[in-house]
C-alpha cells in the first residue's frame, strides 16, 4: 500500500544553473522519488539526478505557458542510499526569477514502468486547473501548478505536500477522472501538470483459524482419540 514518507523543497533563480534539495532522512531501498518543478523563469532542464548513483530521473509531464513552467520527474525503485540523499535539477536560463523544486519520497509504488497516465493544461485566470482520467485503479496522483498568484489548494481528497508551495497529491483505488483546481488572488498565466503512477494494491492478510481438538456433535462433545 503506497504512502508518502517525506518531502522537501528548495529554491533558486532562473540564472543559477541548478537547485539541489535533500531529504531530512534517508529513503528506503525500493522507494519511489518524485520531483516537481515550479519554474517562473522559464528555464530549460538539462538533467535531474541524485547523489546515490541511481539512473537519471525520467520526465513524466512538462507544460510551458511562458514564463510559467510546470513539470514532474520521477525515478522508481531506488537502491540502498547512504549519507545524505540529495536531488539536483540542472538547467540553463537567465535572470532572477524563482525556480522551486519539491522532492517527495513514496513507498508502495510499482518498481517498473510506473506511469499510468499524464495530463497538462494552461491558461490565464484566477483558477488553474488540470484533469486526468486514470486507467489503473490503484494510483498515486500528483498535481502541480506554476501560477504567481496562487492562494489555495484543491482540497477534497488532495493533500498538499507539507514543504511545497501548493503542490498536491492523493492516493486512489478506483479508475476515474480526477481534477485539481487551485484558487488565486489575481488573473495571470499558469501552467499545470498531472501524473498518475501505479501503486501496489493492498492485499489483506487473513488469519487461519484452527479447529479445537474436541468437536461438538449432536450437542455432545467428542474428544479426539
Amino acid at each position: 500500500m503506497a504512502a508518502l514518507v517525506q518531502d522537501a523543497t528548495g529554491a533558486g533563480t532562473s540564472g543559477g544553473g541548478s537547485v539541489s534539495v535533500s531529504f531530512a532522512s534517508l529513503p528506503s531501498a525500493g522507494d519511489f522519488i518524485a520531483v516537481i518543478l515550479q519554474d517562473f523563469g522559464p528555464v530549460t532542464v538539462t538533467s535531474v539526478v541524485n547523489n546515490q548513483g541511481n539512473p537519471a530521473y525520467s520526465l513524466a509531464v512538462d507544460k510551458l505557458n511562458s514564463p510559467e513552467h510546470a513539470a514532474i520527474y520521477y525515478v522508481p525503485n531506488i537502491g540502498t542510499p547512504s549519507g545524505t540523499f540529495t536531488v539536483t535539477v540542472n538547467y540553463t536560463g537567465s535572470g532572477t526569477n524563482t525556480v522551486r523544486v519539491t522532492i517527495a519520497d513514496f513507498s508502495g509504488v510499482v518498481t517498473s514502468a510506473p506511469v499510468d497516465i499524464t495530463a497538462s493544461n494552461s491558461g490565464n485566470s484566477t483558477a488553474p486547473t488540470v484533469s486526468g482520467t486514470t486507467l489503473n485503479a490503484n494510483d498515486l496522483l500528483i498535481a502541480a501548478q506554476t501560477y504567481l498568484f496562487v492562494t489555495g489548494d484543491p482540497g477534497g481528497s488532495w493533500v498538499v505536500f507539507a514543504s511545497s508551495q501548493h503542490e498536491d497529491y492523493q492516493l486512489v483505488s478506483a479508475t476515474g477522472t480526477y481534477t485539481a483546481t487551485w484558487s488565486g488572488s489575481l488573473a495571470g498565466t499558469w501552467a499545470t501538470a498531472f501524473a498518475a503512477f501505479k501503486t501496489v494494491p493492498f492485499t489483506p492478510k487473513f488469519r487461519k483459524t484452527l479447529s479445537p481438538i474436541g468437536s461438538h456433535v449432536g450437542g455432545r462433545q467428542r474428544q479426539a482419540a
